[in-house]
C-alpha cells in the first residue's frame, strides 16, 4: 500500500551554512508535510513569498538538474516573468538533495540516497532510511494547491523541468495519478515541460533506427534497456504502489505536455548519459526528444498532437537559463 503523507502548514525554517559551494547552495525555506507521524522537509524557494499570495493565479513548480542549483532557477523563471510582466504568477522551485548534503543540517531535511530524478523512494531523513518518493513529495505539492481556502483564485500550474529536472518531470508526468486528479476533478489546468533530459521512459520495446522515424526491437547485448525509467519493465515502488503501466498509458496521453528542445544540444557537455540504454535512443539530446516524440506518434497515432507538443529552441544548446530566456518559453507561460 502506499504510505499517507499529511501535509501540514509550510514553514520557514532556517538551516546552518555547508562547507562546499554545493552546500551552500542549499535553499533555506521549506515544503513542509508529514509522513509516519515524522516532519519531512523539502527545501523549496519561492515558498515562503508563495504562501503569502491569496490571489495567485499561475504557480510555475521548476526542477534543477544535477547541479541541484533550485535558487538559480527560481532566479531565472522569476526573471522571464518580470521580463514579460506576467501577474499573480508565483514561482517555487524545489530541491531534491543527495544524502551528502545535508549532513550538517537541521534535522527531518529529506535527501535520496540516489539520484531523485526518476522517482526513487530510497530517502533519507534524520539520518535513517526511509521509502518517501520524490515523486511523493511532488503529489503533496499539487494536493497542496487543491486548498481553496489557501489558494482560492488558482487556474494553472506549469510544471518545468531542464536536464535531469528535465527527466524528472517526463517521469512524473507518465506516472502521478495525483497530478491528473489535480486537472480532472479539481479544474486546475496543469501543463508540464519537459526541457533537455538526457533520456525518456519509452512506453513498448522498440527503440529509434534509420534517422529517428523507425523503431525495432533491438537485438544483442541490450539486456535492461527496457527496465524503469529507460521503459515500463521493473516499475519502482511509486508506480507499483500507486498505478499500472496499462493505466500509465492511458492517463499519459491525456496530459498536456509540451517537450522544448535546444536547437544547438546535440553535443555531450559532460553529463549527457551515454550507458547502453540511453544511447539506444539516439546519440544527443536533441534527436533522443525527437525520436521520443516521432514514438509517441506511432503508439497514439497523430492524435497525441492534440496533447503533446514539440518546440525545437532555435540557437540555443543545453542552458537552463538560455532556455527560460528565450521566446519560446515566455511565449508558453502567456498562452498556457
Amino acid at each position: 500500500m502506499k504510505k499517507h503523507l499529511t501535509l501540514i502548514p509550510l514553514l520557514l525554517i532556517f538551516c546552518c551554512i555547508l562547507p562546499s559551494a554545493e552546500l551552500n547552495n542549499t535553499v533555506k525555506e521549506h515544503f513542509q508535510f508529514t509522513v509516519k507521524e515524522e516532519t519531512c522537509l523539502l527545501p523549496c524557494a519561492g515558498i515562503t513569498q508563495l504562501h503569502k499570495q491569496k490571489n495567485t493565479i499561475t504557480v510555475i513548480i521548476a526542477i534543477h538538474g544535477v547541479h541541484y542549483n533550485a535558487r538559480n532557477y527560481h532566479t531565472n523563471v522569476t526573471q522571464c516573468i518580470k521580463r514579460n510582466r506576467l501577474k499573480k504568477y508565483q514561482v517555487l522551485a524545489p530541491q531534491f538533495l543527495k544524502k551528502d548534503s545535508v549532513q550538517q543540517q537541521q534535522n527531518n531535511v529529506l535527501s535520496w540516497e540516489v539520484s531523485p530524478f526518476w522517482g526513487s523512494s530510497k530517502a533519507i531523513l534524520n539520518k535513517n532510511k526511509t521509502r518517501i518518493s520524490s515523486f511523493d513529495v511532488l503529489d503533496q505539492m499539487f494536493t497542496y494547491f487543491t486548498d481553496k481556502q489557501q489558494f482560492p483564485h488558482l487556474k494553472k500550474i506549469i510544471l518545468v523541468g531542464h536536464s535531469g529536472g528535465g527527466q524528472m518531470v517526463q517521469r512524473y508526468t507518465l506516472s502521478s495519478h495525483i497530478a491528473w486528479t489535480t486537472e480532472s476533478v479539481h479544474h486546475i489546468k496543469v501543463t508540464y515541460l519537459v526541457m533537455n533530459p538526457s533520456s525518456y521512459t519509452y512506453l513498448d520495446e522498440n527503440r529509434p533506427i534509420n534517422n529517428i522515424t523507425q523503431f525495432i526491437k533491438p537485438s544483442g547485448k541490450s539486456s535492461g534497456y527496457n527496465e524503469y525509467g529507460y521503459g515500463l519493465e521493473k516499475l519502482y515502488s511509486y508506480q507499483r504502489n500507486t498505478t499500472s503501466p496499462q493505466e500509465m498509458l492511458m492517463l499519459y496521453k491525456k496530459k498536456h505536455i509540451i517537450y522544448l528542445l535546444g536547437e544547438k544540444d546535440t553535443t555531450n557537455n559532460g553529463n549527457l548519459s551515454i550507458t547502453r540504454p540511453a544511447m539506444l535512443q539516439g546519440p544527443n539530446r536533441l534527436d533522443r526528444g525527437k525520436a521520443y516524440y516521432n514514438h509517441l506518434q506511432k503508439i497514439y497515432g497523430n492524435e497525441i498532437r492534440k496533447t503533446h507538443q514539440l518546440v525545437v529552441v532555435k540557437g540555443v544548446g543545453h542552458s537552463s537559463s538560455n532556455m527560460f530566456r528565450s521566446r519560446a518559453f515566455a511565449k508558453i507561460l502567456q498562452t498556457e
